[in-house]
């Protein structure tokens, strides 16, 4: 989690190459992948108006932030106490989330042409 974060940290905030290249920072399902499309356009609406960015642009890793967040509350604790009874612990579905590979993109693609695209 440290390496993706400085990672993201020394990108410029409108290198998407260099932030899609970061750690972690795979989209792992289509939906996901719509999701930071449409934030990539947001963001290049909206240029250097930050207030633009804030009011207008989705933020399409704020789920993957906060899982983060919780894993390094989990891990601080078990590297700063030999009591890990007392760490926080990480419930079925956020260790699952974080851990997801990203899918086969084909599939996904079919599915979404499926769901999105083709006529009824």
């Amino acid at each position: 989690v440290a390496a993706a974060k400085s990672c993201h940290h020394a990108c410029d905030h409108h290198d998407f190459a260099c932030h899609l290249r970061c750690p972690m920072a795979t989209p792992t399902s289509m939906e996901e992948l719509q999701g930071l499309a449409e934030a990539m356009a947001c963001h290049m609406r909206c240029g250097s108006d930050k207030a633009c960015h804030r009011s207008a642009c989705t933020k399409p890793w704020e789920e993957r932030h906060g899982l983060c967040e919780e894993l390094e509350a989990v891990v601080a604790c078990h590297r700063s106490s030999s009591d890990h009874v007392t760490c926080p612990h990480l419930d079925n579905a956020t260790w699952a989330r974080l851990v997801q590979e990203p899918s086969n993109l084909v599939e996904d693609v079919m599915k979404h042409v499926v769901d999105h695209l083709l006529p009824l």
